[in-house]
């Protein structure tokens, strides 16, 4: 060709060149190759189609995107929700979801299970009222703070504070309902506010804690015993009476303490009869009004020989009502223990015999001497006795209980000979105290702390009264209180005098410490026996009185801390010139005030043996003692110590006291009639309050 031609032409007219063939040379501004012209080839697209494709910059992989697009792509993104904010109309369907790991709130996992999150099914309340649940009270145990709105509350049955039953009966409700503006104004009159107490004169001192009484004038004092002591004491006879008409000795006694029940009020006096082949013996007495005996008559207890002199012993057992009696029995001297039960309700010195029990036995030798026993109070019991030719001092446990007697193993108290023994209870200290004289270490009087672990009886080290020495049966002993033990004895390092000593329970040491050795008659007394009364917290003694013929002669003496303060006057002479000692009771019991009449009351048998040898028996009343406490007189507890004549604030019914100690949580506590609190009732029953702790007291008043 000789010169380019247009490509435009050549499309356009559809005319082939002359030649045949274009070069690209002939192209003006072609500068594509053949082979990227004939990409063209085939295409069927108009001009205008092509010129679609004008600006377009998307890339092959962008365009493919769109393929299989069936419909508008715009319309098909319209009817999707946005991820940020969506939101959604009908029932929204989802999958599975742990959420754990995946489900979150705000950025925040949630970790709520389906069922806890399903709890929530149901809940009206508003978000703000969940978010409330922080500042609202646990039903258990809430503290509230500020004023505190209740409403009615039905307290038809109780209303407890603090699981104490505050308000019983709906009566209650209705007496405090029918309190009206004036009754509520003389109230506040005469002193009592809103705080549970009131003002007024104190009548002596007050402490902190004490609880109060009104007195008639208005005053408030601390309940108070006033003792009226018989010095010296009075007795029941003139001469005495009898109890065994010929042959006695081995003698004891005790006294049935029960205020209802077979068997009340009867002291019980055991012995063997030497008149009667030995025969062992009871017999039992009551009080009358005139202050004398009704002596029931000897009743036989074993009918086998017992041995010995002053082999037999008696305690009785509140836990069951009855008596116990151990002695030495047959040929070998075995130990033996039996009941003895009172069987008539109208008659209270009617008591029938139960079957014996062994204690301690051996089948050769030299058996046993010198039974004594003594009771817990629940069904523990100790036996202390004499063993073999040494005759060295053992002990064994064992317990009463529903009719069954069941025995520990034998202990050994003494490696020495003992010649006389004696056993007591301290409540105080929870022992059994064994007193005794050890004729094998020069006579000198010693006691032991006997524990007492079910049926195991523990004996500890036993301590000596400093200068001190007996013999033969010269030495008794009596529990008191506060874990004091009175010994009386003869003094054979003092010119056989009657002495005293008083002994005190060391829990540091497992031990008895004595006070000063006091004489009580300066002359030979054999034969000693003690009893204790319990209200007046008198000892009495019963002596064969060297200075007076050996007559059967009675003092007492009130107990101190450590030391006894004797009365003033001379010994009581127990029956008429010419009458004797010859031999002791083992105990003297004291009738207390269970049976709730004067002529009862207070009263101490003392039997013993004269020379014939008769059995014995008068009544001491060593005085009396009142209470200024009464039924009705107790009004609250102290709030502060105040001095006498100062303004005293007492404590009334609803107040809680905080001065008390060693109280039982949840135990009612009782005033007595010295003015204490304790956990058991006296005589008057008189109710201090509740104890909601060792040291609070919600008072009664």
């Amino acid at each position: 060709m000789g010169k380019p031609r247009d490509l435009a032409n050549v499309v356009a007219t559809g005319n082939i060149l002359a030649d045949g063939a274009v070069a690209p040379a002939e192209l003006t501004g072609v500068t594509s190759t053949a082979a990227e012209i004939n990409i063209l080839d085939g295409v069927t697209a108009t001009a205008a189609e092509l010129n679609i494709m004008d600006g377009v910059t998307a890339t092959t992989a962008e365009l493919n995107h769109v393929d299989g697009v069936t419909s508008n792509v715009q319309t098909q993104m319209d009817t999707k929700a946005p991820v940020a904010d969506p939101t959604f109309t009908g029932t929204v369907t989802g999958p599975t979801i742990n959420a754990s790991t995946a489900l979150q709130i705000g950025g925040t996992a949630i970790t709520a299970t389906a069922a806890e999150l399903n709890k929530m099914d149901g809940v009206t309340v508003s978000a703000s009222d969940i978010n409330s649940v922080t500042s609202k009270s646990p039903t258990a145990d809430p503290t509230f703070t500020g004023t505190l709105a209740a409403p009615t509350i039905n307290a038809s049955t109780k209303l407890q504070v603090n699981g104490t039953d505050v308000i019983t009966n709906a009566r209650q409700l209705s007496n405090i309902a029918s309190v009206d503006a004036t009754t509520a104004a003389a109230i506040t009159t005469a002193g009592v506010g809103g705080a549970n107490s009131f003002d007024a004169t104190a009548s002596g001192a007050l402490a902190n804690g004490d609880p109060v009484i009104l007195n008639a004038n208005g005053t408030v004092s601390k309940p108070a015993v006033t003792q009226s002591v018989n010095d010296p004491a009075t007795l029941g006879y003139t001469n005495a009476t009898l109890f065994n008409s010929q042959g006695t000795s081995s003698v004891s006694a005790a006294y049935n303490s029960a205020s209802s029940g077979n068997g009340k009020g009867a002291f019980m006096i055991v012995f063997k009869d030497t008149s009667d082949g030995n025969q062992f013996k009871g017999n039992t007495m009551t009080i009358r009004s005139d202050g004398e005996l009704n002596v029931e008559g000897e009743f036989t207890i074993d009918s086998v020989q017992a041995q010995n002199d002053d082999d037999a012993d008696i305690v009785y057992d509140p836990n069951q009502n009855k008596f116990l009696v151990v002695y030495t029995r047959g040929t070998y001297m075995d130990v033996k223990v039996r009941r003895l039960e009172g069987d008539n309700a109208s008659n209270p010195r009617s008591y029938s015999v139960g079957a014996f029990s062994t204690i301690a036995q051996v089948s050769s030798g030299e058996g046993h001497r010198r039974p004594r026993i003594a009771t817990n109070g629940s069904g523990g019991f100790v036996c202390i006795y004499s063993k073999g030719s040494g005759s060295e001092l053992y002990c064994k446990g064992f317990t009463d209980i529903g009719g069954s007697m069941t025995f520990g193993s034998e202990t050994q108290i003494s490696n020495n000979t003992v010649s006389q023994a004696s056993l007591v209870y301290d409540s105080a200290s929870s022992k059994f105290v064994a007193s005794f004289i050890e004729t094998g270490d020069s006579g000198k009087i010693k006691t032991n702390a006997i524990g007492l672990s079910g049926t195991s009886a523990s004996a500890a080290s036993s301590q000596a009264v400093s200068g001190v020495t007996s013999s033969s049966t010269y030495l008794s002993a009596v529990y008191t209180t506060g874990g004091k033990v009175v010994l009386a004895f003869r003094d054979s390092s003092n010119s056989s005098y009657g002495s005293t000593v008083v002994a005190t329970y060391n829990s540091s040491s497992n031990s008895y410490t004595y006070g000063s050795v006091q004489v009580f008659n300066a002359a030979n007394s054999q034969y000693p026996s003690i009893g204790y009364d319990s209200n007046l917290n008198r000892v009495a003694i019963f002596y064969k009185d060297g200075g007076n013929s050996g007559l059967a002669s009675l003092k007492h003496a009130s107990v101190g801390t450590n030391s006894l303060t004797f009365q003033s006057n001379a010994a009581k002479v127990l029956s008429s010139a010419g009458d004797t000692v010859d031999r002791k009771s083992e105990r003297l019991p004291f009738s207390g005030i269970n049976m709730g009449n004067g002529y009862d009351d207070n009263k101490i048998l003392v039997p013993w043996v004269n020379t014939n040898p008769q059995g014995r028996v008068n009544v001491a009343n060593l005085g009396s003692s009142s209470t200024s406490l009464t039924a009705t007189n107790y009004i609250g507890i102290a709030d502060a110590a105040y001095s006498d004549g100062a303004t005293a604030t007492v404590q009334t019914q609803g107040a809680i006291d905080d001065a008390q100690s060693s109280m039982t949580i949840g135990a009612k506590q009782y005033v007595q009639g010295d003015g204490t609190i304790a956990g058991t009732a006296d005589t008057p029953s008189v109710e201090a309050g509740l104890a909601l702790s060792a040291t609070k007291l919600l008072v009664k008043g």
